[in-house]
């Protein structure tokens, strides 16, 4: 068998540049020559990528006070960190997400935040068509109306939520006429649960929902929990917590 090439890498360029051009090489070596350079700049390239990705993933689980099991768990917790877009690219592009059912945000998720979550269960980071994440617990955060839209339009094109917490958030009417869009629209058909206490909703709001909970809308069939408690629209103090 024939003796392995040495490696070129280590070459200086000046040397490199010497073999590649060296004329007493014929062109069949000189191919050679540069698919060999190509192999082992591919195999150092992975090798730096994935140092690098092993370094990434353990600075986003000290920032998220994750452990390594937690990230097997069907339910995954967020809690007490500042939320970025950047931190939700990061997880998705350094954990699997795809077997979580159970995810909990909180306390700090803003609009832009969740506009970044949204992105992810839109792009089909937890699976297609939203995998299996079944509960989506987003209580007690700090974002508005506008992070709720961005929601509503990932819920359009990933129906998967079956239960969904945005209670404590300024969801105000304008969110939750956009929930009740997406919900006309059919993609929260398997909704059991939502939960909406303390929200800023007034009667516009809970008129946009009721046309979608009761017929002919019916959007809501699989409803069997709706929380509006402690809002603001006299619909919502007339029937704060009832089953559709």
């Amino acid at each position: 068998a024939a003796a392995a090439a040495p490696p070129l890498l280590g070459l200086p360029l000046e040397a490199l540049l010497e073999v590649l051009h060296s004329s007493p090489s014929p062109p069949a070596q000189q191919a050679a020559t540069i698919s060999q350079c190509c192999h082992e700049l591919r195999s150092l390239l992975a090798d730096e990528l994935e140092r690098h990705r092993r370094k990434a993933r353990v600075a986003l689980l000290s920032r998220l006070n994750l452990e390594e099991e937690a990230l097997r768990q069907p339910a995954l917790r967020l809690i007490n960190r500042r939320l970025t877009p950047t931190v939700f690219r990061l997880l998705a592009a350094l954990v699997p997400l795809s077997h979580v059912r159970h995810l909990t945000v909180g306390p700090n998720l803003t609009d832009p935040g969740l506009a970044a979550l949204a992105a992810l269960l839109e792009d089909g980071a937890f699976g297609a068509g939203g995998g299996r994440l079944h509960q989506l617990w987003l209580g007690e955060n700090a974002f508005g109306a506008a992070g709720v839209g961005v929601l509503a339009r990932a819920l359009r094109s990933r129906p998967c939520v079956l239960h969904l917490q945005l209670g404590d958030n300024r969801v105000r009417d304008a969110g939750l006429v956009a929930l009740a869009r997406a919900a006309a629209a059919g993609s929260m058909a398997t909704l059991r649960s939502l939960l909406l206490s303390n929200a800023g909703i007034g009667d516009e709001g809970v008129r946009a929902l009721a046309a979608v909970v009761a017929p002919p809308g019916h959007a809501l069939a699989a409803l069997v929990r709706l929380d509006l408690s402690g809002n603001l629209g006299a619909c919502a103090r007339r029937h704060p917590a009832a089953s559709p």
